[in-house]
C-alpha cells in the first residue's frame, strides 16, 4: 500500500499544472557600466525570473577577463568590449561568441573622455590637441578605451606615442583624477558623471562624439553553453531583449530604471539620471554593427596588438541567430 501511494504521488507531482520547474542558472560577468542597462532593467523588472533563469553574476575589469573562463566552459555569459585579446583569442577559435550588442556610442560619448577640472580651469588642458607629452589613461590594453584615443590623437595630427599613456582601470582613475595623478583618461557613464559632480573633472566636449556609432559592449556565450543548454541560452537573451526595449529614448530619466541601475551599481541616483545614455538596439541585433567591428580590427592590427594577419572570418566568431530568435518570439 505504500508503494501505491509513493507512486500515486510521484505521478500527481507530473501532471499539477503549473508545476514550478527547478531554475536553471546562468553565469555571468561583466563590466559596470551603463552600457550593460538592458541587463540591469532585466534584473529588476524579473524578466530572467520569467524565463526560470538564477544568475550568478559578478564584476570584471575588462571583458579580456571574461575570455578564459568563457572559452573553458567555467563562464556562460560576458559583457564587454572587444578588445585586441578577444579578436586575437577568437582566431584562434576560442570556444566563445559574440551574440548581441549592449551600448552604442552617440552623439555625445558615454565612455567620455576626460580632462582633470584643475587643468580645464587654469586653459592648460582643453581638448586632445593639449595631450601632447601629458599622462591619459586607458582602461586595459587593447579595449575600446584605446581605440577612442587613437581616433582623438589622429584627429590632430599625432599618435599614441604623442602622450604618456598609462593603464588604469575605471574605478583607479575615479581616484588618479582627484589626486592629479592623470591628466586626461576615459570613464563610462555612470563613472563620468559622478567624477564630474565630484568637480574632479570636466567633459572634454571638443571630442566628446569623436567616436559615434563605435559599438562599445557586446554579450558574449561560450559555445559550451550554447550547444549544452540551447534553450537557456535562447531564454537568456529573449529577457535581455525585454531590457533592451525598455532602454530607449532617455530612458535613464525613468526614476525606476535609475533607482535600479543605482543598486546594482552601487552609485548615486542622481549620477545615474544625469548620464549620458548609451544607444541600445532594440532588438540587440548584432549583426548591422558588423563594419564598426571590422573598423576595431584594422586599428587593433595596425597597433601591433593583433597577431594574426588577413581579416577574421566573422562567420566563426558572431552568431546571430539566437537573439534574432528571441527578438522576433516577443513581437
Amino acid at each position: 500500500m505504500l508503494r501505491l501511494l509513493a507512486a500515486a504521488t510521484v505521478l500527481l507531482g507530473l501532471v499539477v499544472p503549473g508545476a514550478a520547474a527547478e531554475p536553471q542558472t546562468v553565469s555571468v560577468q561583466l563590466v559596470r557600466s551603463i552600457a550593460q542597462a538592458p541587463y540591469y532593467i532585466a534584473v529588476d523588472k524579473g524578466y530572467f525570473a520569467d524565463e526560470g533563469i538564477k544568475l550568478q553574476s559578478g564584476v570584471v575589469r575588462s571583458a579580456l577577463d571574461a575570455i578564459a573562463p568563457l572559452a573553458t566552459g567555467q563562464l556562460d555569459v560576458g559583457m564587454g568590449a572587444a578588445t585586441a585579446g578577444f579578436f586575437n583569442a577568437a582566431h584562434q577559435a576560442f570556444d566563445l561568441r559574440v551574440v548581441a550588442s549592449l551600448g552604442v556610442q552617440g552623439p555625445v560619448l558615454a565612455t567620455q573622455p576626460l580632462i582633470r577640472k584643475a587643468l580645464w580651469d587654469n586653459g592648460t588642458v582643453r581638448s586632445a590637441k593639449d595631450f601632447r607629452g601629458r599622462k591619459v589613461a586607458i582602461n586595459a590594453p587593447g579595449d575600446v578605451t584605446v581605440y577612442l584615443l587613437s581616433l582623438m590623437a589622429k584627429k590632430y595630427g599625432m599618435t599614441l606615442k604623442d602622450m604618456n599613456v598609462v593603464t588604469l582601470g575605471f574605478a583607479e582613475q575615479l581616484v588618479a583624477f582627484k589626486n592629479g595623478a592623470i591628466d586626461a583618461g576615459f570613464l563610462p557613464e555612470p563613472l563620468s558623471t559622478t567624477a564630474q559632480l565630484a568637480g574632479t573633472v570636466m567633459l572634454d566636449k571638443a571630442d566628446a562624439g569623436i567616436g559615434e556609432g563605435t559599438i562599445t559592449t557586446f554579450v558574449f556565450f561560450g559555445t559550451k553553453f550554447m550547444h549544452d543548454r540551447p534553450a537557456v541560452a535562447l531564454a537568456f537573451l529573449r529577457a535581455l531583449v525585454r531590457g533592451a526595449r525598455d532602454a530607449q529614448g532617455a530612458y535613464l530619466k525613468d526614476p525606476a530604471i535609475a533607482a535600479s541601475i543605482a543598486q546594482q551599481t552601487g552609485l548615486k541616483v542622481d549620477a545615474v539620471e544625469q548620464s549620458t545614455p548609451y544607444a541600445i538596439d532594440p532588438n540587440l541585433d548584432i549583426a548591422k554593427f558588423e563594419p564598426a567591428l571590422r573598423r576595431q580590427e584594422a586599428f587593433h592590427r595596425e597597433e601591433g596588438t593583433i597577431h594574426y594577419k588577413g581579416e577574421l572570418s566573422f562567420k566563426k566568431v558572431i552568431d546571430t541567430s539566437l537573439v534574432r530568435k528571441a527578438a522576433a518570439s516577443l513581437k
